[in-house]
């Protein structure tokens, strides 16, 4: 039976690193979808679209993660790593209280993980790859499970 398994955490906390380990240990990893949609947004000259269009950026972001979900159901591969899930999406969202339309939590609904590692705040670990994405922070923040 195939599982997935979902890894969450703030922006530089060391998922990428982790997912890139398991990638050349052979693994099946979904790469972190924002990074694709950030970087067509800025040859469309859209600096920082999670901060002008949320809304779209976190359509874009739903409808990213969706299609990763399908593929990966389609792979025969056992385990099946993502950086970052689709509740991911709609958290955000309610974290910066963002209006949102109902579909982002009936598609959490829909597609769900088997396992979910959480990488809690602390240290951040940048990089490059973080395709020039500002960290948000918001003063006294706490983790809400």
């Amino acid at each position: 039976m195939q599982q997935k398994i979902v890894l969450i955490g703030g922006l530089g906390t060391g998922k990428t690193s982790v997912l890139n380990a398991l990638t050349n240990q052979g693994f099946l990893c979904m790469q972190e979808v924002s990074r694709e949609v950030t970087l067509k947004a800025k040859e469309e000259g859209i600096e920082q679209m999670f901060l002008t269009e949320p809304l779209l950026f976190s359509t874009l972001l739903l409808e990213g993660r969706e299609r990763q979900y399908l593929e990966a159901s389609q792979s025969k591969e056992p385990l099946i790593f993502f950086d970052r899930g689709i509740p991911d999406v709609f958290a955000y969202m309610n974290y910066f209280n963002t209006p949102f339309p109902e579909k982002f939590l009936s598609k959490s609904n829909e597609y769900l993980y088997d396992k979910v590692f959480m990488f809690a705040p602390g240290k951040k670990f940048i990089s490059p790859t973080m395709s020039g994405m500002k960290l948000l922070s918001k003063p006294n923040s706490s983790i809400h499970l």
